[in-house]
């Protein structure tokens, strides 16, 4: 796939696409560094099925097809490489910049397409694809995501019905839930409604709570075997799967090439609003940044605020002292729980990028996060990647990541003589 820079001489044909769930519009154009693209042709009823051999009959080899970043967008990139094409995938928002409400269809906007690449609208505005690979990641962290909003949602309508017919209500995200509400149900003298109802609500729940559980179990095993995911996990507030989710997101951290960039594709960076009085009204309060950007990846985000929450809630590592202390001087909690995961993703981005532990201080820390995640996974999956043990899993990772260290030095024996 292209990376969106533009020639700088010469004649070049673009193609914008305006792609749908199954119909294309493109419109070719010829384009000259400088002056805005002249249309030749116009394609606007192009079945998906059907879009190879227009291209191969219609559309020039050397052609550079622009589209935006949509849900099928990914599929078409893959199609489109496999014969040998090149694509640049936009923004979704690109052709905000050049609109006019009264002029909006395909056609339209597969042309305005070209004309915002030549214009320059396009800078710093291409979309990363991920590879087959990692856009397999990616569906599995999806579909984990969607059975846990499920199984939420179903154990929300349990807690309601309880709550409307008097019933004690059951703890939430209790494994053993639909065999206590089972129990209590038996003595109350539902009408056959009523017992359809919250029957077929437990078995949802059961099913959603069982769906979760072997996404969950899926992700694990993917990422056990992964160096980066294992070398991730030395963070606080990092457990195997979101160090999974990081990764499939990431896929090649050289994209980033600063931590702050890390941090802004996350979402993570404070949004800046100020002018005029605003500005000055802030500064006098000491006031240098408002909410979270409304940008980045909002499927991680969430992971983040998880990260956040568990660095303030249990761990007692250094980003975690300073994030109590800033709730000890009157930070707002939301705000202090994202800028302690704002730090742990700078970290994140260093490790990425191979840098070597500096010191051994989180070494007994990071052992017992192994150890929890070969539980996690189990002994027989553990076994066969070549570790039958706990104690040996532990002690090879642990030996790789502070491998540039030197070995502590044993305890001293100050037992009497």
């Amino acid at each position: 796939m292209s990376n969106g820079n533009q020639p700088s001489a010469g004649t070049v044909t673009l193609v914008g696409m305006d792609a749908h769930t199954r119909v294309l519009s493109l419109c070719v154009a010829e384009w000259r560094h400088g002056s805005d693209p002249e249309v030749k042709a116009r394609f606007p009823n192009v079945m998906l099925e059907d879009m190879e051999r227009v291209y191969e009959r219609r559309i020039p080899k050397d052609a550079v097809t622009l589209v935006e970043s949509s849900g099928n967008t990914r599929v078409i990139v893959r199609r489109l490489e496999a014969i040998g094409r090149s694509v640049v995938v936009l923004n979704s928002d690109i052709l905000g910049s050049i609109s006019e409400k009264d002029r909006v269809n395909d056609r339209i906007d597969a042309e305005k397409l070209a004309y915002a690449y030549a214009r320059g609208n396009s800078s710093g505005k291409t979309v990363w694809m991920p590879s087959e690979e990692y856009a397999g990641y990616r569906d599995l962290i999806s579909g984990y995501l969607r059975s846990s909003r499920d199984a939420t949602r179903t154990s929300n309508r349990i807690w309601a019905f309880c709550n409307s017919h008097g019933l004690p209500l059951p703890k939430r995200g209790m494994p053993r839930k639909s065999e206590k509400i089972r129990a209590i149900l038996k003595g109350m003298g539902l009408d056959a409604n009523q017992r359809a109802l919250i029957d077929g609500q437990l078995e949802d729940f059961e099913h959603f709570r069982r769906r979760r559980a072997e996404d969950i179990g899926r992700i694990k095993r993917a990422a056990i075997r992964r160096r980066d995911v294992l070398r991730l996990m030395q963070l606080p507030g990092i457990q195997l799967y979101i160090a999974f989710a990081i990764v499939a997101y990431v896929e090649d951290i050289g994209r980033f090439p600063t931590a702050k960039k890390l941090v802004s594709y996350f979402g993570l960076n404070p949004a800046v609003n100020d002018s005029g009085e605003r500005e000055r009204r802030n500064r006098r309060a000491g006031r240098s940044h408002g909410h979270l950007s409304r940008f980045g990846r909002s499927d991680v985000k969430h992971l983040c605020a998880e990260i956040g929450q568990t660095v303030l809630r249990c761990g007692e590592s250094p980003i975690g002292r300073w994030a109590r202390r800033k709730l000890a001087s009157g930070k707002e909690y939301n705000k202090v729980c994202m800028a302690a995961a704002r730090k742990v993703v700078t970290y994140a981005w260093y490790i990425l990028n191979d840098v070597p532990s500096p010191n051994r201080d989180a070494q007994a820390f990071y052992e017992r996060k192994l150890a929890r995640a070969y539980g996690e996974v189990g002994r027989d999956e553990m076994a066969k990647h070549g570790f039958p043990t706990r104690a040996s899993f532990v002690k090879a990772v642990s030996a790789e990541v502070f491998a540039n260290l030197p070995e502590p030095a044993p305890a001293a024996d100050t037992a009497s003589s």
